[in-house]
């Protein structure tokens, strides 16, 4: 594809990406797998014993099938209509759209096969058992083996509120922006549905230098000076904080969120999760009210915690509740966000969600390797020479400019999980390449990147 005199990099698919293969001849097929197996053994917690179990069957029966259609490379079967949503017509031309012989799993862009299987889960999901969340033993799973670390995360914020003397606000605003990033390596996708939670011990102090020393070693795009220099710069009002995966990444995410309105650094969060399951561990809106209701709740009654630990974890709960209630918290959840496009196709798709991430918000954080992936619509730019401003620039064009008197800060954090980038340093690819080829599939290394900057 040939935009003016510049060609596009192709889009990544199974063909022209090592790890886009094994993602779709391994991962997904082990991701539905886990998903049938968890229905399997709780067929009686999810399904209907008036009919004999018989919704639930059906929902294995049609995601074995699903997983067949994968694996034999068969082409994308169209959706189920389903009057609670509105994004089937679409999906159903995005398939349609699909040229003969590039609308199969192997042979399609790799981001469109994945959010397909997503889609089509929830899709056969939602025909018999609407209210179910397939995913949702491996997300109680994930969030039971995190809780010690949750509870360090939520010590840490009231180590700092009670000592709002010491450091410098650039360090603290750091600080929590990187722990929001280094949250974002809990990603059950990447680990096919596996909920074991490394270094879930230790306590505050462990915590600070752990994120402490990921930002000195493990950084392959840091940024975070420059974005936390424009945030003091000014004063933002509305933050809009685009989420990835619920257990730690989401208590981060709060707990930014909570430390930029103590500080006086927004006056109010815009949260947008997902509106389905998606990713198996990506938010959604029912995640936020059951961590808030019964998940925080539960880490304080677990007894894994200090008496003082437990009563703030509990102050905190009903805090943020309240939070939500008066609008200093917000939700926003859009279909967008899980269809199969690129981030170039939000203003013409999504209006009214390009002008809330780029009028209505002050700041907008991109959170996560998918939503990474979208901005760089998944192609295969060269990580070191591209020109970020130019590939970002495709999503979020300056001519937004115009609306308002400047843009907004617009930045993204991501641990990365798939061979897409731009803007590393030629120093640092070349060291990163060096350490191991597949840097960038390990969730290993983050990236702190501006997007637009104010």
């Amino acid at each position: 594809m040939c935009i003016g005199d510049r060609i596009l990099p192709p889009k990544l698919f199974a063909g022209n990406s090592a790890f886009a293969l094994a993602t779709i001849k391994e991962r997904m097929p082990v991701i539905l797998v886990r998903t049938l197996d968890d229905l399997n053994k709780n067929i009686t917690k999810y399904g209907n014993p008036e009919n004999n179990f018989e919704d639930a069957k059906l929902v294995i029966h049609r995601l074995s099938k699903l997983r067949y259609e994968l694996v034999t490379n068969k082409p994308f079967a169209t959706l189920f209509p389903e009057p609670a949503c509105s994004d089937i017509d679409q999906w159903n031309s995005e398939i349609a759209r699909l040229e003969e012989g590039q609308n199969t799993a192997f042979s399609a862009p790799w981001l469109f096969t994945e959010c397909y299987m997503y889609r089509r889960i929830m899709n056969i999901v939602s025909q018999s058992l609407p209210s179910f969340d397939p995913f949702t033993e491996r997300k109680l799973e994930g969030f039971k083996n995190s809780r010690r670390l949750i509870a360090s995360m939520i010590a840490c914020l009231d180590q700092t509120l009670a000592n709002t003397e010491e450091g410098q606000p650039a360090d603290r605003l750091k600080f929590y922006l990187a722990c929001s990033l280094w949250s974002n390596e809990f990603d059950l996708s990447l680990s096919a549905g596996n909920t074991q939670v490394e270094n879930s011990e230790g306590g505050v102090n462990h915590l600070r230098q752990d994120v402490l020393l990921r930002l000195q070693n493990n950084m392959a795009v840091d940024e975070l000076d420059d974005i936390v220099r424009s945030w003091l710069s000014w004063e933002p009002a509305t933050v809009a904080l685009v989420m990835d995966n619920t257990g730690p990444e989401m208590v981060a995410d709060l707990i930014l969120a909570e430390y930029l309105l103590c500080s006086h650094l927004a006056e109010r969060v815009v949260f947008y999760p997902k509106a389905l399951p998606w990713f198996v561990s990506d938010v959604t809106p029912k995640d936020l009210d059951w961590f808030l209701v019964e998940g925080l709740p539960s880490i304080a009654n677990a007894g894994e915690v200090e008496p003082k630990v437990f009563e703030s974890i509990s102050g905190w709960a009903e805090k943020w509740r309240r939070r939500f209630e008066n609008g200093s918290f917000s939700t926003i959840s859009h279909p967008f966000w899980t269809l199969p496009l690129g981030y170039n196709h939000l203003r013409s798709t999504a209006p009214e969600l390009f002008r809330s991430l780029t009028q209505e918000a002050s700041v907008t954080i991109f959170k996560g390797d998918l939503h990474y992936r979208k901005l760089l619509e998944d192609r295969s730019w060269a990580a070191s020479s591209e020109d970020p401003k130019f590939v970002f620039g495709r999503c979020f064009p300056s001519a937004f400019d115009c609306c308002r008197g400047s843009s907004p800060l617009i930045l993204v954090l991501r641990v990365a999980k798939s061979d897409v980038a731009v803007g590393v340093s030629e120093h640092r690819h070349s060291k990163l390449v060096k350490e191991d080829p597949d840097w960038w599939t390990k969730g290993k290394y983050g990236f702190a990147q501006i997007v637009s900057l104010a």
